[in-house]
């Protein structure tokens, strides 16, 4: 009996075991020493063995309960993902001692219930062989988990839990059937075949999400970099427009200084006070340079001018002169033209009105603040304000999301308010360079 027991412990330990290989490897743990996460694999591994009923439903139940409010103490995650992984573990363990008991029940011609309730040296084996699957499975389990994204969207992790809760279910239903089969080879062939058809199908599906969530991560860097690169390209324009009429005034000013200084050694005064009047200057640019002290600030906010300009946007700058900013380029390149570019799709829709955007930039203490304010259409709260109604809105629905997925690497913090059709956005963000703050 001693040995009975001992042996039943042995396997939920090594059940243990396997659940926090995978999930180690899956997940983010939270705490730096392993105390917390071995005092809870002892929980789990004691809860496992005292759980003693007949019902698989209801033992599988209390189970899941029990390791997902470890997960939730021990790891870091969403909730969903967590669930996700949860019973994709038990689908592992119960998948593995349906396909084993056929195997070794076709092998030894018994009934597969005789296969796991016998207490010879044939369940033993059944048992370990199950447990040597178990860590396998999850060894490739982990390869493929590895390509999805653990915070992509949630929706998606809820209808893969979804799906796999289906799939447990279904092989709950295998596992019930054993007392009511009898050992039949071609019936056993077939049961055999059905099982792993059922199983080949569910790990191609955890293949193919693994594939979307991929494909769309690599959709969405394709938009982040197309965004990248038409305000990169912009940015070039305005200063190879700003650095032509440098030139142009360069050529006009040599030429003008000539003409002066051939008056006045001509001592042609007359001459050079009538030259002198008729000097006007128009080459400057329709709009005032903005400058701050900062080269990457001053070149987005210059752009960002030139655009509303051309639009009969007003903008109204507010930038504190000398402004810190040790935030990585991209990031701060990316965080500005999408708060602008946002705010301008939003006031260029309001009609018969003065358009006006609004922006300051300032240091408070350690922090750099930004403060964005625009008018917008009433029925655009309704939806969403950072939707975009632009037929490539693919692209440009990704704003808001870029913004905040940056403000969160940098450890700041950003926040929305609506009050009478007024827009306003506040960003926080810490004066420190970080160098993951650029990955998106």
């Amino acid at each position: 009996m001693s040995k009975i027991i001992n042996f039943e412990m042995l396997l939920c330990l090594l059940e243990g075991i396997a659940l926090v290989f995978f999930f180690n490897h899956i997940l983010e743990c939270k705490f730096k020493n392993k105390i917390v996460l071995s005092s809870s694999l002892i929980l789990y591994i004691a809860l496992s063995y005292f759980i003693n009923t007949s019902l698989l439903i209801i033992k599988m139940s209390v189970s899941i309960i029990a390791f997902l409010f470890l997960c939730i103490i021990n790891y870091k995650d969403h909730i969903l993902v967590k669930i996700g992984c949860v019973i994709y573990a038990y689908y592992i363990f119960v998948m593995s001692d349906v396909l084993i008991a056929d195997i070794m029940s076709i092998i030894q011609k018994i009934s597969i219930y005789n296969t796991i309730s016998s207490s010879n040296a044939s369940k033993v084996v059944f048992s370990l062989v199950a447990k040597l699957f178990n860590f396998i499975l999850f060894s490739v389990s982990i390869h493929i988990f590895k390509k999805i994204k653990t915070n992509y969207k949630q929706y998606y992790w809820l209808y893969f839990d979804i799906i796999i809760g289906c799939f447990l279910c279904i092989a709950i239903t295998f596992v019930n059937l054993y007392p009511i089969m009898t050992y039949n080879p071609n019936e056993m062939t077939l049961f055999l075949f059905l099982s792993c058809m059922f199983f080949t199908a569910s790990y191609l599906i955890l293949c193919l999400f693994a594939k979307l969530c991929a494909y769309l991560q690599k959709e969405q860097i394709w938009a982040v970099n197309d965004i990248k690169y038409e305000s990169l390209k912009n940015q070039m324009d305005l200063q190879k427009k700003y650095v032509d009429e440098t030139r142009k005034v360069r050529h006009d000013i040599k030429k003008i200084i000539h003409t002066i200084s051939y008056f006045n050694s001509q001592k042609q005064y007359e001459s050079l006070t009538d030259f002198l009047s008729t000097i006007t200057i128009d080459k400057t640019p329709n709009s005032s340079t903005i400058f701050c002290g900062n080269q990457i600030i001053d070149a987005i906010l210059n752009l960002k001018s030139f655009e509303c300009e051309n639009k009969n946007i007003q903008l109204k700058l507010s930038i504190a002169p000398c402004i810190e900013c040790n935030i990585n380029s991209n990031d701060i390149i990316l965080i500005l033209s999408n708060l602008i570019d946002n705010a301008i799709e939003a006031v260029v829709k309001i009609p018969d009105e003065r358009k006006t955007v609004t922006l300051k930039m300032y240091n408070y203490g350690q922090n750099l603040v930004v403060y964005s304010e625009n008018k917008y259409i009433q029925n655009q709260r309704k939806r969403h304000f950072f939707d975009s109604d632009k037929k490539d809105s693919s692209v440009h629905g990704y704003g808001v999301k870029i913004i905040s997925d940056l403000v969160t690497n940098n450890n700041g913090n950003i926040s929305f308010d609506y009050d009478n059709n007024l827009f306003k956005a506040t960003i926080i963000l810490p004066n420190y360079s970080n160098d993951h703050s650029s990955n998106i």
